[in-house]
């Protein structure tokens, strides 16, 4: 099932260019992801960090 909602360009929500290799996108992934998990201790609002994650986890 694709949860693809979000119309944000996904390659700049992962902070990489449209002719990235699959390895950069899995690897912009992982790290943004890290960054952002509410697990992690993330300096800015609680609310802010949601929301970026919902925008990396939709850049499918």
């Amino acid at each position: 099932m694709n949860q693809c909602t979000d119309p944000a360009d996904p390659y700049a929500v992962l902070g990489v260019t449209p002719t990235a290799t699959p390895a950069e996108i899995t690897h912009a992934f992982r790290v943004k992801l890290r960054a952002l998990h509410p697990d992690t201790h993330y300096a800015g609002s609680p609310a802010d960090a949601e929301t970026q994650l919902r925008q990396v986890l939709g850049a499918c």
